[in-house]
């Protein structure tokens, strides 16, 4: 098995940066408790929703391309696991089952929140751009 980049080498101060910003995503009970509504945690006996929330948040902040590769990542440090909000070790297999049978709409109801948000946080900032009209 492949040591991802990330791992190796000086690879400890980007996992601690990635640990903080997926620490940092608010809980889907707080943010989108819509969720309910399209039945996210039903019968759900190994992924809840936050916790796939969570591993493709991880997953988009390290350029992973996989459900293997996002689960050899994950893998590589179970100790930092719980302090991301995992509660087990993310196999790829359950991935593989909650990103094909949950609904799209609690992340996509959850995304419109977090722009909103951001939006907000952001207002008064520059863009860094100049338009002409």
């Amino acid at each position: 098995m492949l040591v991802p980049e990330m791992f190796s080498g000086g690879g400890g101060e980007r996992w601690q940066a990635v640990v903080c910003a997926v620490d940092g995503f608010p809980s889907l009970d707080l943010v989108c408790p819509q969720r309910g509504r399209y039945g996210g945690d039903h019968r759900v006996r190994n992924l809840s929703c936050t916790e796939q929330f969570r591993a493709m948040a991880f997953a988009q902040l390290t350029y992973r391309e996989s459900l293997r590769d996002i689960e050899t990542c994950l893998r590589a440090q179970p100790a930092k696991l719980y302090a991301m909000g995992f509660r087990a070790p993310v196999r790829r297999s359950a991935l593989a089952e909650a990103n094909e049978s949950r609904h799209w709409r609690i992340y996509a109801e959850l995304a419109q929140l977090l722009m909103l948000q951001a939006r907000k946080l952001y207002a008064t900032e520059s863009l860094g751009v100049a338009f002409s009209g």
